[in-house]
């Protein structure tokens, strides 16, 4: 600014010089109170500047005491549940993050949630996901992003430069059970941290590790955030966006995905060190993550699924592939995948149409336009039809679910009303939940320094091997896992049991008739059955019946996504699924020689 001033006042005393015209009366102590009158204007403004910025600061301030943020827990230790008795599924799990931003902090929230015990170690400058956005929000000491990402978990703050912060790190390891990080290999060679580095050192735990691009390869050491490894390098943003678009991705996403790929390689290495007593590295990336989310399309027949999408062609005249606008401005979609002729059917007869009509979308539009949403969900129930409604964020967020959403407010977050629950339920325990909100920065360092992890009972404790030699499993890690899979057309049960394939499982597939996506996408069906054993129904009823119940007998794990009035169809309630030999006659059906309490 004083430049700026100084610039002025050397225009205005050069002024006269170089204007034809200038008044030659003009004195040079004008000239002066000009560049004076400039220097009190600049003061003013810098003073109010400092004033508004001092009202802010103060304004925040207020707004956190009114907001009464209840502080993080005390590292009192977790309290010593028995397994199997009610406690969450992973109470008795000590796990160790070393890690930034959402992908790998995901998943260990989520084992947090499920019942271990986390500790989260940063560096004097924190995880920088605490300061994502925090403009945004005054009166927090760290973003609402950082806090989804967190809960669940203690803090203590390492200086993993120094040699004595590491001996305090590895002294925190020889009773860890998983050790997650993203850091990238060169940064964990220089800490010693490498897994080969501690593999020897501490046979027992699970080292999983999250990487943008691979652990091998040209690129395994660059950053990579989700936005460049999993969206534009794979080519989902290519198959979705159009130039100049492509960058347009919602935040977070390849993130919690792959954490989500993540946790189920840490549950696996779990089995292994539960079978051995040894642990193993879990490797993911965000690359392989998206790479397997798009695989439908790389694995489909035509080609164009890899050409960027052209926006300006005629919109496809299929009703199963389409929104529909209803008479009050909702977004109507038809679903039935799988199902086309009972749709294509049902739809005709609600449009005063034949089957095979070629203008059947067009009177699906003309129908749907006519038609109250209220109306038209009332009869397409009716008729069986299958579909969704177009929901925006802020209408999810209207009619939340506890399913899906925890309160912020039982957790002291004032501030959050709604906080994503865990992507999938368990039913062997109560407790699956978040514990508390996310840490301060270091907030537990002198605690768990003192008194280590919490002291668990005999029950609780996992094996542990004292060395790497011998007495390592033969085969796949659920070599032996017989799994009974009945996915319909869907694809993301069939997707879980050829993971299941390749891991060593032998899975059964349902097929009562014969068509699971064949006829629309071969080369997908082909990728998601290989390895499978396929079952085909008889076409009595009674007989298929009897076939699902000793496959059932046999099977040790049974994936579905039938809905539950056609399950219970099939005899196969949900509610049936649990097991008592000491169960009552009248509250219980035999089924295949053994009993199944009815509630």
């Amino acid at each position: 600014y004083q430049r700026r001033v100084r610039g002025l006042t050397d225009f205005d005393m050069a002024t006269p010089t170089l204007e034809l015209h200038q008044d030659a009366s003009v004195s040079s102590g004008a000239t002066t109170g000009n560049a004076l009158l400039l220097r009190l204007i600049g003061v003013l403004v810098c003073l109010a500047l400092a004033l508004y910025w001092l009202f802010k600061r103060w304004k925040a301030r207020r707004r956190a005491i009114r907001r009464k943020l209840v502080p993080q827990r005390q590292h009192l230790g977790i309290p010593p549940q028995i397994p199997g008795e009610g406690a969450p599924v992973f109470h008795g799990v000590r796990v160790l993050e070393l890690s930034t931003y959402a992908a790998a902090p995901s998943a260990a929230r989520c084992m947090g949630d499920l019942g271990a015990e986390v500790i989260k170690v940063e560096d004097p400058s924190g995880d920088p996901f605490r300061y994502t956005l925090l403009e945004y929000e005054e009166g927090r000491e760290f973003s609402s992003m950082f806090e989804t990402c967190n809960l669940s978990k203690f803090s203590i703050q390492l200086d993993l430069k120094q040699e004595t912060d590491l001996e305090k790190l590895r002294k925190l390891l020889r009773d860890c059970d998983v050790m997650i990080t993203n850091m990238r290999g060169p940064a964990l060679a220089r800490i010693g941290c490498t897994y080969q580095d501690l593999k020897q050192e501490f046979p027992h735990l699970i080292y999983a590790q999250v990487s943008a691009w691979g652990r091998e390869g040209p690129d395994c050491n660059l950053a990579g955030f989700d936005v460049g490894a999993f969206w534009t390098g794979t080519g989902l943003s290519a198959s979705i966006m159009r130039a100049p678009l492509y960058h347009l991705y919602p935040a977070g996403f390849g993130d919690v995905s792959t954490g989500q790929s993540l946790l189920g390689g840490i549950a696996l290495g779990l089995r292994r060190r539960i079978m051995t007593g040894r642990g193993c590295l879990v490797d993911a990336s965000l690359l392989r993550a998206g790479m397997w989310c798009v695989s439908p399309e790389i694995v489909a027949a035509e080609h164009e699924y890899h050409q960027a999408p052209n926006y300006d062609l005629p919109r496809r005249r299929d009703p199963f592939y389409n929104n529909f606008r209803t008479r009050d401005g909702q977004h109507l979609y038809v679903l039935g995948l799988g199902s086309e002729s009972l749709v294509t059917r049902a739809l005709a007869r609600l449009c005063g149409a034949v089957e095979d009509d070629p203008g059947l979308y067009d009177k699906v539009v003309t129908w749907a336009s006519l038609t109250s949403w209220e109306t038209a969900t009332t009869l397409l129930d009716a008729a069986n039809v299958p579909y969704c409604r177009l929901r925006t964020l802020e209408e999810v967020l209207d009619r939340p679910s506890s399913e899906n959403f925890h309160s912020g407010s039982l957790l002291g977050i004032n501030d959050l009303d709604w906080l994503p629950a865990v992507p999938f339920s368990l039913s062997c325990s109560t407790g699956h939940a978040p514990q508390s909100r996310a840490p301060g920065k270091g907030e537990h360092t002198e605690s768990i320094l003192a008194s280590g992890w919490s002291v668990l009972p005999p029950q609780a404790e996992l094996p542990r091997a004292e060395t790497t030699e011998g007495g390592g499993m033969e085969g796949g890690v659920l070599d032996g896992v017989k799994v009974l899979e009945w996915s319909g057309t869907d694809s993301s049960v069939g997707g879980a049991g050829r993971m299941l394939v390749e891991l060593g499982a032998h899975v059964n597939e349902l097929d009562p008739r014969g068509t699971r996506c064949r006829d629309s996408n071969p080369q997908l069906a082909a990728q998601l059955e290989a390895g499978k054993r396929r079952v085909m129904l008889p076409a009595d009823a009674m007989e298929s019946k009897q076939v699902v119940r000793e496959l059932l007998e046999w099977a040790d794990v049974f994936m579905t996504n039938l809905g539950r009035r056609e399950l219970e169809d099939w005899g196969l309630d949900p509610c049936l699924l649990y097991t008592s030999d000491a169960a009552d006659e009248e509250d219980s059906v035999d089924l295949g020689g053994r009993r199944i309490i009815k509630k």
